[in-house]
């Protein structure tokens, strides 16, 4: 994840209620960023985080509240919510991707790998999102693609037969 992109200016080491809501919101965040991995408690608690943050109630607990609480705009820590979910969403599409089509065929990853010129253990980490799409490099992802939609974009031979 990203640098938290705002300023918290309210904040006072020696406040523990402060740190406490400080620590709300920065778990909200994580929440609302995090990867589910296939369980209905992680897409409830994912849910729970957005809801928290769309919310416009400007109540104790709410988000508009700690954000008054540490004087910080909600729009820019929303657009920051946000930037983090689509780059989750982006590697979600590559995971559900890979996964869906070695079920469809029937294909181990081992075979796989090979086909999109990578190694298992590699492909792996993708698959199960643990290598972050922005370390993935540029032609892998275009490997797998093509290898996917079985379509040749003309960078490689990798179309899966």
């Amino acid at each position: 994840m990203k640098h938290f992109p705002v300023q918290i200016t309210g904040y006072k080491p020696h406040c523990p209620d402060r740190f406490l809501w400080l620590m709300v919101l920065w778990q909200a965040v994580q929440d609302a960023t995090r990867t589910p991995r296939c369980s209905r408690s992680d897409e409830i608690t994912i849910k729970n985080a957005l809801e928290w943050f769309e919310s416009e109630r400007n109540t104790p607990a709410s988000f508009l509240w700690v954000c008054e609480l540490f004087n910080l705009n909600p729009e820019k820590v929303r657009r920051f919510v946000n930037g983090e979910r689509e780059v989750y969403q982006d590697k979600s599409r590559l995971m559900n991707a890979i996964k869906f089509f070695r079920k469809q065929k029937n294909i181990t990853q081992i075979k796989f790998a090979h086909l999109v010129g990578t190694n298992s253990s590699y492909l792996s980490n993708v698959e199960r999102g643990v290598c972050p799409e922005s370390r993935i490099p540029k032609d892998l992802k275009l490997r797998i693609w093509e290898t996917i939609k079985g379509e040749d974009y003309g960078n490689s031979n990798y179309a899966y037969q």
